[in-house]
C-alpha cells in the first residue's frame, strides 16, 4: 500500500517540459511544508492541481534519480441524509407489502399496515432510529 501523505503546498516552480506522443507536459517542481520535495507534471499551464496553501493528499515515487508527487484523490463515503434513508427504507417496506398482498382479496389499511410493520423492523435491525 502506497504511504499516503497530508500537506501543505508551500512552493510551485516550472521545471520545463516534456513531449510523449506529441502532448506536451509541463513539468514542475513541487514543494511541501513538512520538507518533501518532489517533481510533478501537468498538462496544463497555468496548472492548477498544485495550489500554494491549498492542503493535498499525495504519493511519493521514486524511480532511478527522480522523486515525483502525485495527489491522491479522496473518495469520500456517501453519507446519506437520515430522512432519505428512511424514505428509501418506507418505500421498500410498501413495495414489499404490496407484493405480499398481489392478488390476494385485502383493504389498503392491511397493506399499510405490514408495511409499518415491516418498516418497524427494518429500522430496528438497521440501528436507525
Amino acid at each position: 500500500m502506497e504511504n499516503i501523505k497530508k500537506a501543505k503546498v508551500t512552493k510551485v516552480t516550472g521545471n520545463g517540459t516534456w513531449v510523449k506522443d506529441n502532448v506536451t507536459y509541463f513539468k514542475w517542481e513541487v514543494e511541501f511544508e513538512n520538507g518533501d520535495i518532489g517533481g510533478a507534471m501537468t498538462k496544463k499551464n497555468p496548472q492548477d492541481k498544485w495550489v500554494v496553501g491549498k492542503e493535498v493528499s499525495y504519493i511519493i515515487e521514486t524511480k532511478g534519480n527522480f522523486t515525483n508527487v502525485k495527489i491522491v484523490e479522496e473518495k469520500t463515503k456517501y453519507q446519506g441524509q437520515p430522512k432519505n434513508e428512511k424514505l428509501i427504507v418506507a418505500q421498500s417496506c410498501i413495495g414489499y407489502a404490496c407484493n405480499l398482498y398481489l392478488g390476494k382479496q385485502t383493504d389498503t389499511d392491511t397493506v399499510l399496515e405490514v408495511a409499518e410493520k415491516f418498516y418497524q423492523w427494518a429500522l430496528k435491525k438497521g440501528g436507525v432510529e
